[in-house]
């Protein structure tokens, strides 16, 4: 499994997390769904159609780490709001 293989999973995983939330809390699933989907559009723009001269490593790092950030932030809150439960 490539780089990319793994930064593809570590997205469609924090889309099901965001779709799990839903259950939880709509409108914070909703706030989440709206910020992933921008800044990863954004930045898997950039990273299939502005990579040139080595950028292609600044687009996959400031999107993994983004989404690594987010999809910890969507968990802890799940599982905040389950032990709450």
């Amino acid at each position: 499994m490539n780089d990319n293989n793994i930064l593809y999973s570590c997205s469609i995983l924090l889309f099901f997390v965001i779709l799990i939330c839903f259950k939880v809390n709509k409108n914070i699933a909703y706030l989440n769904l709206v910020i992933f989907l921008l800044y990863s559009s954004f930045l898997y723009y950039g990273f299939f159609f502005k990579s040139t001269d080595g950028t292609a490593l600044a687009w996959w790092f400031y999107l993994a780490i983004i989404t690594a950030l987010q999809l910890i932030a969507v968990v802890i809150y799940l599982g905040i709001k389950y032990f709450k439960r």
